[in-house]
């Protein structure tokens, strides 16, 4: 936390000039727009979008290296991508986040549940935070 904070003045400075170019510490990452709920509030299930591969997202992970303190996989419904665990984990592999955070509409508890189990097991100094989001 202290190195978010050494790091304010950076930002400040490449807001107002351009420079120098920091990357993100905090990252949301939309792992699709697909959803089986249909809430009044949103209609994120209707943006046609061609979702990135496994394999491209770990190149995104690369790219954004040890900067990045939180990560959000989002959605749609996260839990609908059958390798949203296998994007997770290459991105706990290639950035070392302090936050993991999967919000989901808790409608598939058995996803949930594997995929939770499964990333706390791999985790090591990173804190998994699972948002029940519920159904309007």
């Amino acid at each position: 936390m202290i190195g978010a904070l050494l790091r304010v003045p950076a930002y400040k400075l490449m807001h107002a000039f351009g420079y120098p170019r920091l990357r993100p510490v905090n990252v949301t990452i939309s792992t699709t727009f697909r959803c089986n709920s249909r809430c009044l509030t949103c209609n994120v299930y209707e943006r046609p979008v061609v979702e990135l591969t496994a394999e491209e997202w770990e190149r995104v992970f690369i790219a954004l290296g040890r900067s990045v303190i939180w990560f959000t996989f989002s959605g749609g419904e996260p839990f609908l991508r059958p390798d949203l665990v296998d994007i997770i984990e290459s991105a706990y592999r290639r950035c070392r986040p302090k936050v993991v955070n999967i919000p989901t509409n808790g409608t598939f508890p058995d996803r949930v549940v594997k995929g939770v189990e499964r990333l706390t097991g791999l985790f090591r100094g990173t804190q998994l935070v699972n948002l029940l989001h519920g159904l309007h």
